[in-house]
């Protein structure tokens, strides 16, 4: 990347990134990140976020994971932003308890990250047959006004399925308590 004498710096590196991230080249916009280092400069937030998204968004859940992890390690702070994608992108893959793992401690950091995050897990929840850990979920979503009515009824349908028709009905008078927004 170097010409004439001049080296590129971080804001350089993070454009070459984000041109690979845009083109759905994940790996490659790690591959900038490492050469980052070995030249000797030190990646910031960007360009640990636009790999991570990149990851997530090319559906390599454990690499997005990864570089969220390098990016702690590096003392640079995740946003809401990096927890959001590694938690949906993981629960999309049915890596369902990372996925909670990570989206805990976005909360214990007390970061802001939206509906789709608690929406993801709640799905992969039910879709790996655990209604309890699902329902744990919508109730930490209503809580902080984020969970949908899709949540809600899907919640509510699980447990009618599994035989608790009161618990179901609880469920469905939360989401009217909650006014859920369907999504």
């Amino acid at each position: 990347m170097e010409r004439a004498g001049v080296a590129p710096g971080v804001l350089t590196y993070n454009s070459a990134i984000n041109a690979c991230a845009k083109a759905g080249e994940p790996v490659r916009a790690g591959g900038w990140i490492l050469e980052m280092k070995e030249r000797g400069l030190v990646p910031d937030t960007v360009s640990y976020s636009t790999v991570i998204h990149a990851c997530a968004k090319g559906r390599e859940a454990r690499a997005a994971a990864r570089w969220l992890e390098e990016m702690r390690a590096a003392a640079q702070p995740p946003s809401g932003f990096c927890y959001s994608s590694v938690v949906q992108a993981l629960a999309r893959a049915g890596l369902v308890a990372p996925a909670a793992e990570w989206l805990q401690e976005a909360i214990g950091h007390e970061l802001e990250v939206g509906a789709g995050c608690f929406n993801c897990v709640i799905s992969a929840q039910l879709r790996a047959g655990s209604t309890e850990a699902a329902a744990w979920w919508l109730e930490q979503a209503a809580q902080r006004g984020l969970a949908s009515a899709v949540s809600f009824d899907a919640v509510a349908s699980a447990l009618l399925r599994a035989g608790h028709k009161a618990r179901a009905e609880a469920v469905r008078r939360r989401k009217a308590l909650a006014g859920a927004a369907p999504q």
